[in-house]
């Protein structure tokens, strides 16, 4: 890992979540900001806004990055042509967003339930699916025919991408955050335990990790034999899905907010409030840090 510390546009407010991929970075923060940088050289390309918070940002397979926060609106940034889409369509914020893993399909979940899965690049709703309460994270399976939901009331929705619901399965706590492994899924309790979880079968596998201060985000490492997770207590972890184990890498000084790493995995980049980190994943240590204005 070269021991290099570049300065991307700075964000006016916290930071509440990061993406890699395309070659880019796009983080969106609390005063509304959407940024897009270029990874390599730090550069700010594409800038976007919203009224209010901004909570999620993704970026799809397709070239195609999508941000969502308090004020409902969908913000689709193509990268390659700088064109903007505003998608409207939810009666309330936003808190979750995915893409479909081919990158064609768009899926976004709001605080009264309400699903919509929107087709790319041709916009428009092709899907709606609903939950009885907030959706809180969205994830697709592996397959590419699964998409999975969970929602605050505890319930975990399995659904088929055009056909509708197929199964659904409560646990016991609330899902913080959730994230692919091959074809299971890593759920993230209230509790703070991991737990690896089959969607085709609805059956909870492992416990990767115990009781403790609860997991806020959860993050895809080089392959699905590597996911990273940030907690409230500032830990961040390597858990290893089919080992069964998580193991300590680096502590921020607050709750972490969000996390992205590189495509090989040997760079995580962390944040909490004030705080941006970058970590060298080998050898487990902070090899530049930066604080946000």
């Amino acid at each position: 890992v070269a021991r290099t510390h570049r300065t991307l546009a700075a964000h006016g407010a916290a930071i509440s979540e990061i993406a890699i991929g395309h070659g880019v970075l796009g983080a969106v923060s609390l005063d509304g900001a959407v940024r897009y940088s270029d990874l390599a050289t730090g550069e700010m390309l594409l800038e976007d806004h919203h009224e209010g918070a901004a909570y999620k940002v993704a970026i799809g397979a397709n070239g195609y990055a999508a941000s969502v926060g308090e004020d409902g609106v969908v913000r689709v940034m193509n990268l390659d042509s700088g064109v903007r889409l505003a998608l409207r369509g939810h009666g309330a914020g936003l808190w979750s967003l995915v893409f479909s893993p081919d990158g064609a399909q768009l899926v976004t979940g709001d605080l009264l339930g309400a699903i919509r899965v929107w087709q790319l690049p041709a916009i428009g709703v092709v899907g709606n699916r609903a939950h009885r309460a907030a959706v809180q994270s969205l994830a697709p399976h592996a397959s590419g025919d699964l998409l999975v939901s969970t929602a605050r009331d505890s319930t975990i929705h399995v659904w088929r991408w055009r056909a509708g619901e197929v199964r659904a399965l409560t646990v016991t706590g609330t899902v913080m955050a959730m994230i692919g492994a091959g074809a299971e899924l890593v759920l993230a309790l209230d509790d703070g335990r991991l737990l690896r979880w089959n969607p085709e079968d609805a059956q909870l596998t492992h416990e990767l990790r115990g009781r403790g201060p609860p997991v806020i985000v959860l993050e895809r490492g080089a392959s699905d034999e590597m996911i990273v997770a940030g907690d409230d207590a500032g830990v961040i972890s390597v858990c290893q899905p089919r080992a069964a184990g998580c193991s300590q890498i680096s502590r921020l000084e607050s709750s972490v907010l969000a996390l992205a790493v590189a495509s090989d995995g040997a760079v995580i980049v962390a944040t909490a409030a004030g705080e941006v980190a970058m970590i060298d994943a080998d050898r487990r240590s902070i090899v530049a840090t930066a604080m946000q204005r």
